[in-house]
Parts: C-alpha cells; sequence; structure tokens
C-alpha cells in the first residue's frame, strides 16, 4: 500500500475521491514509521513534490496525508519517522509560508498552513530532531501576530 498507493494519489482526478483515497494510506503510513519499517526512496520523493504540486486539490491531499499521519504518530522516534520528517520538512516549511504571505487567497485554502503548523510546533518540535530551526522562531512569531489581530 504504503509503495503503490501515492503513485495512484496524483493520477486521481476526481476531487471527492481523493482525499478519500489518501486517508486510506495514512494508517498503512504510520504503521510502516511505527514499526522502522523502510519507505521506498520514490515514495519519499513523491510525497515531497506533490506536497508543493500546482494543481491545489492533490497538493491538499498530500499535505493533509502527511499531517494527519505525523499528528497521529506524535512523535519521531524511528529512523522512518525520521527520515520521511526531514524529507518533508522543506515542503511543511513553504506550505506554511505560502499561507502566512497570502492567507485569505491561498489557492488550497488556509488548511495546508495549519496542518504544517500543527505538525511542526507538535510533533516536529517534540521530538527535538530538527534543533533549534529558524523556522520555529518564525512560528511563534507568526501566532503571536495573528492572535493579536482577534
Amino acid at each position: 500500500m504504503v509503495k503503490s498507493v501515492p503513485a495512484l494519489l496524483t493520477k486521481e482526478t476526481n476531487e471527492t475521491a481523493l482525499p478519500i483515497l489518501a486517508s486510506s494510506l495514512t494508517t498503512h503510513l504510520i504503521f510502516h514509521l511505527r514499526e522502522n519499517l523502510p519507505v521506498p526512496d520514490e515514495v519519499l520523493k513523491l510525497l515531497a513534490a506533490e506536497m508543493q504540486n500546482s494543481k491545489p486539490v492533490i497538493r491538499r491531499a498530500f499535505v493533509s496525508l502527511v499531517g494527519e499521519t505525523f499528528w497521529a504518530l506524535g512523535d519521531l522516534t524511528t529512523t522512518s519517522a525520521t527520515m520521511v520528517a526531514r524529507t518533508v520538512f522543506t515542503a511543511l516549511e513553504s506550505s506554511l509560508k505560502s499561507v502566512a504571505t497570502n492567507p485569505l487567497n491561498a489557492s488550497a485554502g488556509p488548511v495546508e498552513g495549519y496542518v504544517a503548523a500543527a505538525v511542526l510546533l507538535g510533533p516536529f518540535s517534540r521530538s527535538g530532531v530538527f534543533g533549534s530551526s529558524p523556522v520555529f522562531l518564525f512560528l511563534l512569531v507568526l501566532i503571536s501576530l495573528v492572535w493579536c489581530h482577534f
């Protein structure tokens, strides 16, 4: 499942079926990461690439897939989880920056920014794998600015 479904997601044309197909992969990916099973390199590259896809529906599905996986996983205690996290880190950072610069007109909606913030401040920051990345400081400043406006 982990090896074949991500490629199917990129080819899916039905916007209703895409999120359902993506959510079906989440439990399998979580199992792989918890059991420290290797995630194939082509899947890692595909996850990172499709999280920045030009089609908002595909981008939203992959960001949600990765976000839901890491949120359910809760920590990065295995080598596989750390490897996937390092692979998708820049894509999450990019999602957050694009939504932060234009929150009302983000093409995939603000959901990818929320997912990125939750994963980066949640499982990624708790793990300590990324040290004191400037992204975490950026997130804290961004969140405090947003709360000041409400």
